[in-house]
């Protein structure tokens, strides 16, 4: 009468992109959190907590040479 349930949970997200030099996140996330006075994304905390802001991407102007 009382048999066990099992749950499997997925979940998919959109991978960062870059546009005109900001990553862009996924649009109207769902996961966002007040941190210091902001709304931030979650899975960004580390950044803000570790660096202060996000980590921007810029394109290097020569190859490193190896």
């Amino acid at each position: 009468m009382f048999d066990g349930i099992y749950v499997q949970s997925v979940s998919l997200q959109q991978p960062n992109e870059v546009v005109q030099g900001q990553a862009n996140l996924c649009d109207g996330c769902l996961n966002m959190m007040l941190y210091q006075g902001q709304l931030i994304p979650s899975c960004r905390l580390d950044e803000y907590r570790m660096f202060g802001d996000l980590i921007t991407p810029v394109p290097l102007k020569q190859p490193i040479p190896r």
